[in-house]
């Protein structure tokens, strides 16, 4: 038992708490001052879970590539707790069309990642 928490806890590792801002100027998201998304480029929002043991923590991924050869994003992820999650997923929800009930979809059942495409340019045939 003790192994198996052991590697759990290996997979997780330490998580960083990254800095997001809703940066008007650039009509997009700053993260850690530097990173900037632009609304315009984003390609596809997620949302899924992460199962911390005791708890589920929400995350939000946005992406501004197209899928990889596997078929994967590569996404710049803000979760729950952050102090400005609220603020960005309340951003996100004003500029795009965000699927109705995402959040109950990614929150139930608890302890699965419950991966749920939220927004995408692609079905909806537009950019942010």
């Amino acid at each position: 038992m003790f192994e198996a928490l052991k590697r759990a806890l290996q997979r997780l590792g330490p998580r960083r708490q990254r800095e997001w801002s809703v940066d008007e100027t650039a009509a997009g998201y700053r993260i850690d001052g530097e990173l900037t998304i632009r609304r315009s480029e984003i390609s596809v929002i997620v949302a899924f879970k992460r199962d911390l043991m005791t708890f589920d923590q929400i995350c939000v991924g946005i992406a501004c590539t197209e899928p990889g050869p596997d078929g994967r994003y590569d996404l710049e992820c803000i979760e729950e707790g952050n102090p400005t999650y609220a603020a960005v997923v309340e951003d996100l929800a004003r500029h795009f069309d965000l699927a109705e009930g995402w959040w109950m979809e990614v929150a139930f059942p608890a302890f699965e990642e419950n991966w749920t495409v939220i927004w995408s340019a692609r079905e909806r045939g537009e950019r942010g």
